[in-house]
């Protein structure tokens, strides 16, 4: 191929829109953190209440989702796989298995939206319960300022339950209320469920990257992102289910309406859930197969196919009361960490690591891991945001100083192009003019294991947050993923980083041509200098 050699600085408004907009939220969570060291607490969580313990339900083959489960006909021990790479077809999955619960839906996520895509989802859930299907929902709280009357409403309709993990305690109800939480009760409140989950009667899960949240399903018309999920079938899914009923059940887990409580009568709070959902518009399902041939779930609900890839698997969480050591070696993954066991497969690689990670800022451990790995004869590839890409340039600035390190031993390093001229086939829905950032948590190793789940190569998932990650033995399933991946990175959605005597350089395809740009694409003189002062404010470990 000819190399063309550019030198460009694209003064992309919207790109510094997205910062503006987006570095307040780290911000305001590590300056609050910070303010906690010289500030007395006052803000702290309640005595637990009495409650029963609650399950998940197990797999019964008199239900529908049972049955279609069981037709996977998956080999004893195994479970079964259905990518979900499509935000469409995401949602549509998420929808089906909610019409079709007839037991149980337990639901767990790091963020719900109030917009289209959770107005949707949480009609669903209230329909749902009038069939008389118990529902559970258990929903981080850093992200429901402006839900807490949807989430209550729904909680008044019969066989709902709604949770918050570490809730804001007082003033809530505002912007400035939940700042004054974080100055005053900020090492809590930097604790965060990333998790996400959804349990349908015991017979079938989704796991994966995705939030409830418009973006995340290409309907934003700023910024969307690459995500994917796996729909989950066979001996997984009570592992999940485990899993869920140890966060619903955990003492820093608190029924909504004891942190936000209404005066309004049952009735007028769900006569006001049903104006407010009544907003979302109809779910329209995907009507053609998916990019790799795959028909939507609700035709292969209607026609009693299921089409799983079968394999084996386990699951692991952190646990919920995961909490930030900060004398812990940095050096040393933390015991019991859902990173930590990600990492006990990863050491194991042998030939090749293909890793996704939106937020990419690998401490000494993990670069020290990614080094021995190429020193072993490992092909290791990473993918992640570049600064114009992501939602949290802040975390894509505090990386850099680590790319030549990695390049130099020879870890190959792409970052994502916001604005491709020809689209991957996940983002084919993605609407004109929205930048393309990525989400997606995904590990292959070898062409046989996969790594998914809600984990991310940087310092809040190893020690902060708590995250959730299934690693599967589906050498068939794995080779047809690394493949899609391996198509993307070839793509112009991806630039492919390079050292030069120069410096640094990106390179990506534009045509039979490859295009090499010598400065940052998106990141001109102002971007540079606001992210450097922020990151002056904010250490690694809190990003």
């Amino acid at each position: 191929m000819q190399t063309i050699t550019w030198s460009v600085m694209p003064p992309w408004p919207e790109a510094s829109r997205q910062l503006l907009e987006a570095l307040p939220r780290r911000l305001a969570l590590s300056l609050g953190l910070a303010a906690w060291l010289v500030l007395a607490g006052c803000a702290g969580l309640p005595p637990p209440q009495p409650r029963p313990a609650t399950q998940a339900h197990v797999l019964d083959a008199s239900t529908e989702l049972g049955r279609f489960a069981l037709k996977a006909a998956l080999p004893e021990g195994e479970s079964g796989f259905w990518g979900l790479p499509q935000a469409d077809f995401a949602l549509d999955a998420r929808v089906q298995l909610i019409r079709h619960a007839q037991q149980a839906i337990d639901l767990q996520t790091y963020q719900i939206g109030n917009d289209a895509v959770g107005r949707l989802l949480l009609r669903e859930l209230r329909d749902a319960a009038a069939r008389g299907v118990r529902v559970r929902l258990l929903v981080d709280d850093f992200y429901t300022l402006g839900l807490d009357a949807p989430l209550r409403h729904l909680a008044a309709h019969a066989g709902v339950e709604v949770r918050l993990f570490n809730p804001f305690m007082h003033g809530r109800e505002s912007g400035s209320g939940r700042f004054w939480n974080l100055l005053t009760d900020g090492r809590r409140l930097n604790h965060r469920m990333h998790n996400k989950l959804l349990l349908a009667d015991g017979a079938l899960a989704v796991a994966g990257g995705r939030n409830l949240t418009a973006e995340y399903f290409m309907r934003s018309a700023d910024g969307n992102f690459l995500d994917i999920d796996f729909l989950i079938a066979g001996q997984l899914v009570p592992q999940l289910g485990g899993i869920f009923d140890r966060y619903w059940n955990h003492p820093r887990v608190f029924d909504i309406r004891q942190t936000s409580p209404d005066a309004r009568t049952l009735p007028q709070q769900r006569e006001a859930f049903a104006a407010w959902a009544a907003q979302a518009p109809a779910h329209v399902p995907p009507s053609l197969p998916d990019m790799m041939g795959q028909r939507p779930l609700w035709q292969a609900l209607a026609q009693g196919m299921p089409r799983f890839r079968a394999g084996r698997a386990q699951a692991f969480a952190d646990a919920p009361d995961k909490t930030y050591d900060p004398k812990a070696p940095r050096d040393e993954a933390a015991a019991g960490s859902t990173l930590a066991w990600v990492e006990g497969w990863a050491l194991q690689s042998r030939s090749e690591s293909l890793l996704i990670s939106p937020y990419f800022l690998p401490d000494q451990r993990t670069r020290a891991r990614l080094q021995e790995g190429t020193q072993r004869g490992v092909r290791i590839s990473v993918l992640s945001n570049s600064i114009a890409s992501s939602d949290e340039p802040l975390v894509a600035y505090a990386s850099h100083r680590y790319r030549h390190e990695l390049l130099a031993a020879g870890v190959r390093l792409y970052e994502l192009n916001p604005r491709p001229k020809a689209r991957p086939a996940p983002a084919d829905r993605m609407p004109e003019g929205s930048a393309l950032r990525l989400h997606a948590k995904l590990a292959l190793f070898d062409r046989r294991y996969i790594g998914i789940g809600s984990v991310n190569l940087d310092p809040r998932s190893h020690r902060i947050n708590t995250e959730l990650a299934v690693l599967i033995d589906a050498p068939a399933l794995a080779s047809d993923m690394a493949n899609a991946i391996e198509a993307l990175l070839r793509s112009d959605a991806a630039m492919e980083l390079k050292l030069t005597p120069s410096g640094l350089s990106w390179h990506r395809p534009e045509g039979q041509q490859v295009a090499q740009l010598t400065e940052e694409p998106g990141f001109g003189v102002w971007q540079r200098l606001r992210l450097w002062f922020f990151y002056l404010l904010v250490p690694d470990e809190l990003l």
